[in-house]
């Protein structure tokens, strides 16, 4: 029992985070996101800002750690590495913001493109539903990812 690597409460804590980050992206983005009626622009705005927020706190711990230590030098990259896939995610959120922005607003634009047909505008409902889903799975795997760096940090700081 004493050679387990984290303690049973670490755990339920780590579950209980991830769990309430699964189910509250969920029901954001099944309710207001993927609704094609719903301006979402202030909302991807949020999520922009937030996941921006979060890369810089990623790499701002990732400073705090000294890359020469073998164990620490494993977090600083899974630090950096979660970082960048929260500026990929905040861009994702940007990209579909756009989309829907012009999916909603289609039929301004519909006159003044050649091509308008109903298979442009599909087109531009998958290109907007596209990101949001990178944007929300890469949301959740970094935050499950941040959960685990930071049970190793206390695992090696506690030694």
């Amino acid at each position: 029992m004493k050679n387990l690597p984290y303690r049973w409460y670490d755990i339920l804590i780590l579950i209980f985070v991830i769990g309430i980050a699964m189910v509250s992206m969920l029901l954001l983005a099944s309710e207001i996101l993927f609704n094609q009626n719903r301006d979402t622009i202030s909302i991807s705005t949020v999520g922009f800002l937030v996941l921006i927020a979060l890369s810089t706190a990623c790499f701002n711990w990732a400073k705090t750690f000294d890359a020469q230590v073998f164990e620490q030098a494993d977090i600083v990259k899974k630090l950096h590495r979660s970082g960048s896939r929260c500026i990929f995610a905040a861009i994702c959120f940007i990209t579909a913001s756009l989309s829907k922005y012009v999916f909603m607003n289609y039929d301004k634009f519909e006159r003044h493109l050649p091509f308008a047909q109903d298979f442009t505008k599909f087109i531009l409902g998958i290109g907007y539903l596209i990101p949001f889903m990178l944007a929300f799975f890469l949301s959740y795997y970094v935050i499950a990812r941040l959960s685990f760096v930071y049970l190793e940090a206390k695992k090696i700081f506690k030694n």
